[in-house]
């Protein structure tokens, strides 16, 4: 697995179907790969000020739109938690894909 430097300058918000409230993205996204699977994750911030991690999977060669969206299983005080968090989700997920 590879860490591609990650993207810049994303900063929005959105409503996500399983919250109710507001997202923002607090840090750029960070990309992981295999030879079969994209792996990107990013952090939210919550209109409640707690942070949560979220890895988009898809094939390689895939559609981004194709993406398949998966949380972590709670939320955080910190962004750092967060985000290690979702590092660990990408490395199991990507890590089941290529088993």
């Amino acid at each position: 697995m590879f860490c591609e430097k990650p993207r810049v300058g994303l900063r929005f918000q959105r409503r996500p179907p399983s919250f109710e409230g507001e997202w923002e993205i607090v840090v750029e996204d960070e990309i992981y790969a295999t030879h079969t699977h994209i792996a990107r994750v990013r952090v939210m911030k919550t209109v409640t000020g707690s942070y949560r991690g979220i890895v988009h999977l898809r094939e390689v060669g895939a559609e981004p739109e194709s993406d398949d969206p998966q949380e972590t299983e709670m939320d955080f005080a910190h962004e750092d938690q967060a985000r290690d968090a979702a590092r660990a989700l990408a490395n199991k997920l990507l890590k089941e894909q290529d088993s």
